[in-house]
């Protein structure tokens, strides 16, 4: 039974994984747009990731039955949570009009952490399974 419902949870994350994906998909394109909607869903997005990531924590704990596994996925998504909150802190949605540039590095180097995050976690339910 426990296994069975570390399967099920394994398979919740990886569509929960998915979904992060997605967000981060949408947060990359608009850091490189000018319209002036880009503000509006960018808060939008940035909700949307938040809830995500507390998702994935509630959905990871159950998902890894290695405790060394389940303790490296806490703490690479403690990292993920730590560069979101900095990037957004640096970076309010009224702001990223003040230099462009640089806030389209920051928002760079945050997407570079969070698709480093998702190939780790892909490839450890893969080797989990």
């Amino acid at each position: 039974m426990a296994v069975a419902r570390a399967m099920s949870e394994a398979a919740r994350l990886a569509a929960e994984i998915d979904t992060f994906a997605a967000i981060v998909d949408e947060l990359a394109a608009i850091a490189g747009r000018n319209d002036p909607q880009r503000r509006a869903e960018l808060t939008k997005l940035r909700r949307r990731l938040s809830d995500q990531i507390g998702v994935m924590r509630g959905v990871g704990a159950e998902a890894f039955a290695e405790p060394s596994l389940a303790e490296e996925y806490r703490a690479r998504l403690s990292k993920v949570l730590t560069a979101v909150s900095m990037h957004q802190a640096n970076w309010p949605a009224i702001g990223i009009d003040e230099d462009t540039e640089a806030y389209r590095r920051s928002a760079l180097a945050a997407a570079v952490g969070n698709r480093d995050f998702i190939a780790w976690a892909r490839a450890a339910l893969m080797r989990k399974g």
